[in-house]
């Protein structure tokens, strides 16, 4: 039985969980969600490795403990890698500003959300869609950030609103949504 769907899904939590340490690391400072969102990370990556494990049929205690060995060998694994996801320095062009988000992004590394809201955005999407409930759209912001597609976050907001994605401000919201995923 395979389980390479799953095993991704895994491996993408932890790696985004790891990208959150390295910047927080590298920039000396901690977002006002890096601990919400890497609970929220880690809650995933056990759900997951439980449902791993439930798939697998008849687990015994001799495969049960091969699992554990496995699960510790990649472990450690992954704690003697060092792996550098940002460049040690950073050539600045005066035609062409460094832009963080923008670099993390051709890395292949999904941002949060939050990073491409402008302050005018954040306060029409806040009013518009979400009846100027800052906390309520911060908390449907950390979860979509937990999401690891464009395809699921729609879903996920099509299933708890009745938007009208021809709307402005819901447009607008969607626009902003996918330079996540870019």
């Amino acid at each position: 039985m395979s389980f390479k769907k799953e095993f991704e899904e895994c491996i993408e939590s932890i790696r985004a969980i790891e990208m959150s340490f390295l910047i927080a690391k590298d920039l000396d400072v901690l977002l006002p969600t890096f601990f919400e969102n890497n609970f929220a990370r880690l809650k995933k990556v056990n759900e997951e490795l439980k449902r791993i494990k439930n798939l697998q049929p008849g687990m015994d205690n001799r495969q049960n403990s091969i699992w554990q060995a496995t699960k510790d060998k990649i472990v450690s694994k992954i704690q003697k890698e060092e792996k550098t996801f940002l460049p040690e320095t950073v050539e600045m062009k005066e035609d062409k500003p460094f832009i963080f988000s923008n670099n993390i992004k051709n890395l292949g590394i999904k941002t949060e959300i939050q990073n491409y809201l402008t302050l005018n955005d954040r306060f029409l999407i806040q009013r518009d869609l979400f009846n100027d409930n800052a906390e309520f759209m911060d908390s449907i912001v950390n979860q979509l950030n937990t999401l690891n597609t464009m395809e699921e976050t729609l879903h996920y907001l099509d299933s708890m609103f009745a938007w009208d994605w021809e709307s402005d401000s819901a447009r607008l919201f969607k626009e902003i949504v996918e330079k996540r995923f870019v």
